[in-house]
């Protein structure tokens, strides 16, 4: 059952079993953590799902898998 997702065909396969559960979250930066820094860092805001956690795409994917 365990799998590991490497093998961009599955990858793609698993994003279309859970792409209509999830929310689009946004790309968000900080200009001034990117000056002091001297580098572009982009956060994901995986927060922002709808359980509010980021570890959402593996449980669910797993959780489908389940139900098939």
């Amino acid at each position: 059952m365990q799998q590991l997702i490497q093998n961009p065909q599955i990858i793609a396969e698993a994003h279309k079993k859970i792409i209509p559960y999830l929310h689009k979250t946004p790309l968000l930066c900080s200009e001034s953590l990117n000056e002091m820094l001297g580098h572009n860092i982009t956060f994901k805001m995986e927060s922002l799902q709808k359980t509010g956690a980021f570890k959402v795409r593996g449980v669910l994917y797993h959780l489908l898998d389940l139900k098939e």
